[in-house]
């Protein structure tokens, strides 16, 4: 099979953890060929020159632009800017978002993932769960049965998901969270970490504790 190009957007220590997984997972050797980073935030001064041996392309103004076919992966955490940069270059017909699943992470066959999701190591994905696009899993997490989580959410590292959980688009669960079944957590909101989701969370709110409560709202 022959190996197809692929970016990585943002020079973050996330994006350097999606490097090490596309350059480590057997699935993702064989399928990419990793050409380097795309970032719209200048180096600093006197800063290296290539991240973890691979060079900053260009931004992704040049990236909207590209005329060859080409992989993308956005390795942004925060669900609002991985959402901006989508409508920047979903527009070009050149460009893909494929889904990017570590070789260690157990999940069904009943799980539906959407495109350019992330799903990080040692992961656990049960059954009849469905992910919307461009969703983060981070590493080392559990999503439980018949759990659903929207378009651009994030879930951080360690954080357990129960059954029949709905976490909506945008939504932002931090590290070490827990969600007990059958709970909701609306649209942008943001769990802060190590929280115990134990009620239903109103959109575009922060909540933090245990038991989680709104500590303030945004737009």
């Amino acid at each position: 099979m022959e190996r197809k190009d692929i970016v990585i957007i943002g020079t973050s220590g996330f994006a350097r953890e999606v490097l090490w997984q596309l350059k480590e997972a057997d699935a993702c050797v064989d399928r990419y060929n990793v050409l380097g980073f795309v970032d719209d935030t200048p180096p600093p001064k006197n800063s290296e020159t290539l991240i973890d041996g691979y060079s900053v392309l260009g931004t992704t103004a040049w990236l909207a632009a590209v005329a060859q076919p080409l992989c993308v992966v956005i390795a942004i955490g925060k669900p609002a800017v991985r959402k901006m940069i989508y409508g920047r270059l979903k527009d070009n017909p050149n460009i893909t978002f494929p889904t990017i699943i570590s070789n260690d992470v157990h999940f069904s066959e009943s799980v539906k993932f959407g495109q350019g999701c992330f799903i990080g190591l040692k992961s656990i994905l049960t059954v009849h769960i469905t992910l919307g696009d461009f969703v983060i899993v981070n590493g080392t997490c559990s999503i439980g049965h018949g759990a659903t989580i929207g378009d651009f959410a994030t879930v951080f590292s360690h954080s357990f998901v129960s059954g029949e959980v709905c976490i909506s688009d945008c939504a932002e669960i931090g590290a070490g969270t827990s969600i007990i079944p059958g709970k909701v957590i609306g649209e942008n909101a943001i769990i802060g970490a190590g929280s115990v989701v134990t009620r239903d969370i109103p959109a575009n709110c922060t909540a933090v504790g245990s038991p989680a409560k709104p500590v303030k709202f945004h737009n």
